[in-house]
């Protein structure tokens, strides 16, 4: 199982080496199975990428494997098939395992890969308040978090007592930005022109309401100016 194929010169799969997907014939060409293997992971990297809002040559850089990367998997007379090693940088960049984006398999919180989060700002649990969001993920600190779906995912710091039953003053909060379906007591990040606010959404009416130990924080009305960013799904406290 560990052995050199001696036609291809490839380890197989189950080796520890940089590992293709599949393997090489000697006459370099890909066949039909394999051609669809990785149109698969393009395409989910194409899906991911879109929802992070990063074009195929940014990933590409991002992965420090040049601009080109994921072009030259498809490219006619030159197609190459994806390594493992490429995979697992790309995944990286995409904030997803590498199992999803090499196979599809759903993601298990036994055995599963950190994701890697964007720290992008912080968040008033008050009421609205500016938060100098950083608009491009890629150049904001990450965070590490296991047990999550893949989804589109950014981390914020709690600034504030009006949540601090679920959230205290400086935990780390993480946001499914693909998750905008407002819930009753579900917790969310909300946007009003260039400020924000995390809060527990309540219906009949609806409204915005703190969850705290202080009784001076009140329900805050919802707006056709109001959106929201996403659901609040984990809570990080630093017990440092």
């Amino acid at each position: 199982m560990y052995h050199t194929n001696t036609n291809t010169g490839y380890i197989p799969y189950m080796s520890t080496g940089h590992v293709p997907l599949s393997w090489l014939r000697a006459t370099g060409d890909i066949s039909p199975m394999e051609s669809l293997q990785t149109a698969e992971i393009i395409a989910r990297v194409k899906k991911r990428a879109e929802e992070l809002d990063l074009s195929m040559r940014k990933v590409s850089l991002l992965s420090g494997h040049g601009p080109d990367l994921v072009r030259d998997w498809t490219r006619p007379g030159k197609a190459v098939l994806p390594r493992l090693d490429s995979i697992q940088k790309i995944a990286h960049v995409l904030n997803v395992s590498a199992g999803w984006l090499a196979f599809g398999e759903k993601n298990s919180d036994a055995g599963q890969e950190p994701i890697q989060i964007p720290l992008i700002s912080w968040v008033a649990a008050s009421p609205f308040a500016e938060t100098g969001f950083i608009e491009h993920q890629a150049s904001a600190e990450r965070i590490s978090v296991h047990g999550l779906k893949p989804a589109a995912y950014f981390a914020l710091t709690v600034q504030g007592d009006s949540m601090n039953r679920v959230a205290p003053e400086g935990t780390t909060i993480i946001v499914n930005a693909s998750a905008k379906e407002l819930l009753p007591r579900k917790f969310y990040i909300f946007r009003k022109d260039e400020t924000a606010t995390f809060k527990r959404f309540m219906s009949n009416p609806d409204r915005l309401e703190p969850y705290s130990t202080n009784p001076q924080h009140e329900a805050m009305s919802i707006d056709a100016e109001t959106f929201v960013l996403g659901q609040v799904v984990r809570v990080i406290t630093d017990l440092s």
